[in-house]
């Protein structure tokens, strides 16, 4: 008897045992030689080793199709594992080939195949094998053929990742903001026709890629790709849209939404605060390091409050007790401050006794920021300190033979800071002087001038009201100086009856007019000094007079020397009279040896 297989086919069955386990290589027996053979065969099992109750029946398949399934039925086999190698063919082709492992008697295998729109043929064959050994196959084929529908269908999962971690996964996921989540979308091809897809939306992605270039084959898939940067706290849920279009005639457009998929953003409140501070007036700019104040200055304070977290925040109670009251203005107000934002507080405080006192005015402030509800607790932070320190001034003195140098340090960074200079030798008063400078620190040098020989040299330093403090400093030592004869030249000129004075520059003359020179010596060594043998070429012959004559100059002592010249045509033909003069200086006997100089050289242009 034939049966009729699913879709209006109808099924032959073929069954083929190996002998000594069914009746013959051709078909089946039935009826009452078919039942005889049982027994015969039963006996037969038995001495073979197999349980009773297998030993009484033939191993039997049977299959059923669809356009969606194929399914084996296996009844009366051993009680042993069973190996089927199945496989099923469509118009000739082979589309699916599996191994299915059970343990009898029975059992019951289903295998999901896709069968496109149409009339195809179709069959399904199996060769069971046990304990190593092939021992038997069945063929059933769904004679007439399976008719099957356009089913056109599809699937779209959605996947995610935080970019530059792990794989893809559709769980949720954790991150921060400024990261980006990339997303794979997959679209599944589940019906039996072909499928373009369009329209692929995805409302939270950004950089939409991939998908197809063609239709899509039934059991193939695409992939799109798109990515999202998470910019605030809370949760991110994502989901996709696609379109699928069958051929004409084989089904409606489908759209199906993908799975959601959720990354959520904790919030994370968090701000600093930095505090700076300058002397009003000081002009130096803000700043964290340590300044030296004075009694009546004013320090002025800048806070500045960043943002640091990811939600915005509202600062409340901004408290700086140092800065005196009245004086703090700025910040937000009422306004959140986003994300990477700042404000900026300032202040400022007027420098006391008290503070003075107290050697050090340390400072800092606090702010409160709130985030939104749900996003987390308020935090409150504590600047940075800030010091002005009182350090007293201080003073120190170098000496040479030729000099007194004065430094000073610790002194209000302020202009106009006052000190007096007294420098003594030998008990005499040799330099007095008052200096103003702008802290804190000033270094001054005065010449000075001591004989040869062993001296008590005295130098004194004193400040008033400096810091609200007052001071001196004061330093004497013993020193001896060796002699050391020295002397300068200075010539200068001018035409006689002018009423300009005597200059080292350029002048301009004519012939007949009369050039007046004057020659400046002076004293700069140590010791006494006796001069001679002055000389000056250019100046006309007796017009040479003053200088010291036989009497010695004292350091730092001056004498002066003149002569003159009438400009001639001479003078005219080379354009210009160049002049300079030459003296010796003459030391004590056993003070140094006499030193010669040369003035320096003064021209007059000549004109007719």
């Amino acid at each position: 008897m034939a049966k009729r297989g699913a879709g209006g086919g109808v099924m032959r069955r073929r069954e083929r045992w190996l002998p000594g386990y069914g009746p013959g290589p051709q078909r089946p027996y039935r009826g009452r030689k078919m039942r005889k053979l049982t027994v015969i065969l039963a006996v037969g099992i038995a001495f073979a080793g197999f349980g009773t109750a297998n030993a009484s029946a033939q191993p039997k398949v049977t299959n059923t199709f669809s356009c969606h399934e194929v399914t084996w039925t296996y009844t009366q086999f051993p009680d042993l594992e069973v190996t089927g190698k199945e496989r099923v063919v469509l118009d000739g082709v082979k589309i699916l080939k599996k191994e299915f492992k059970f343990f009898g008697p029975s059992a019951f295998d289903s295998v999901k195949i896709t069968v496109p729109p149409g009339h195809h043929e179709i069959s399904a064959h199996v060769e069971y094998y046990w304990e190593g050994v092939k021992h038997g196959e069945a063929d059933h084929k769904a004679v007439g053929g399976i008719t099957c529908a356009a089913e056109p269908s599809f699937t779209i999962e959605k996947l995610q990742k935080i970019a530059g971690d792990g794989g893809y996964t559709p769980d949720e996921l954790s991150g921060k903001t400024g990261q980006t989540v990339d997303y794979e979308i997959i679209v599944k091809n589940t019906g039996n026709t072909t499928l373009t897809f369009g329209n692929f939306t995805d409302e939270e992605c950004e950089a939409i890629t991939g998908g197809p270039t063609e239709p899509v084959a039934a059991g193939k898939s695409t992939t799109y790709f798109c990515k999202h940067m998470l910019a605030e706290p809370g949760c991110h849920t994502n989901t996709a849209t696609v379109t699928g279009t069958p051929p004409e005639g084989q089904g409606e457009p489908i759209t199906e939404n993908s799975n959601a998929v959720k990354v959520c953003v904790p919030a994370e409140p968090a701000f600093t605060i930095a505090k700076k501070q300058e002397i009003a007036g000081s002009g130096t700019g803000y700043t964290t390091e340590v300044y030296k104040g004075a009694v009546g200055q004013t320090v002025n304070y800048q806070i500045t409050v960043k943002n640091t977290g990811n939600t915005k925040l509202k600062f409340i109670n901004f408290t700086d007790e140092k800065c005196d009251e009245g004086t703090i203005a700025g910040g937000p107000g009422e306004a959140y401050v986003a994300p990477g934002e700042s404000t900026v507080y300032t202040c400022t405080h007027k420098i006391t006794e008290a503070d003075k006192t107290s050697t050090v005015i340390e400072n800092n402030a606090t702010d409160t920021g709130v985030p939104p509800e749900g996003q987390g607790e308020p935090a409150t932070n504590t600047s940075n300190t800030v010091y002005v320190a009182f350090p007293k001034p201080k003073g120190s003195i170098t000496f040479t033979c030729t000099s007194v140098t004065f430094k000073f340090t610790g002194f209000p960074n302020v202009p106009n800071n006052k000190v007096v200079e007294r420098i003594f030798l030998d008990g005499v008063r040799i330099f007095r002087e008052t200096f103003y400078f702008n802290g804190p620190t000033f270094e001054n040098t005065v010449k000075i001038t001591v004989p040869p020989g062993t001296h008590k040299l005295n130098a004194h330093a004193e400040y008033k009201k400096v810091n609200g403090i007052s001071g001196e400093t004061d330093r004497s030592i013993i020193i001896t100086c060796s002699a050391e004869p020295e002397f300068t030249m200075q010539k200068s000129q001018k035409i006689d009856g002018s009423s300009e004075p005597f200059t080292t520059s350029t002048i301009v003359g004519h012939v007949g007019d009369q050039v007046d020179y004057q020659v400046v010596v002076t004293n700069t060594g140590n010791v006494p000094l006796k001069y001679s043998n002055f000389t000056d070429e250019k100046c006309d012959e007796g017009t040479i007079a003053g200088g010291p004559g036989e009497e010695q100059v004292a350091p730092k002592g001056t004498t002066t020397y003149t002569c003159d010249h009438v400009l001639t045509l001479l003078d005219f033909a080379a354009g210009t009279y160049t002049n300079s003069a030459t003296v010796t200086g003459t030391p004590p006997e056993g003070q140094g040896e006499p030193v010669t100089n040369t003035s320096n050289t003064v021209e007059a242009e000549v004109q007719e």
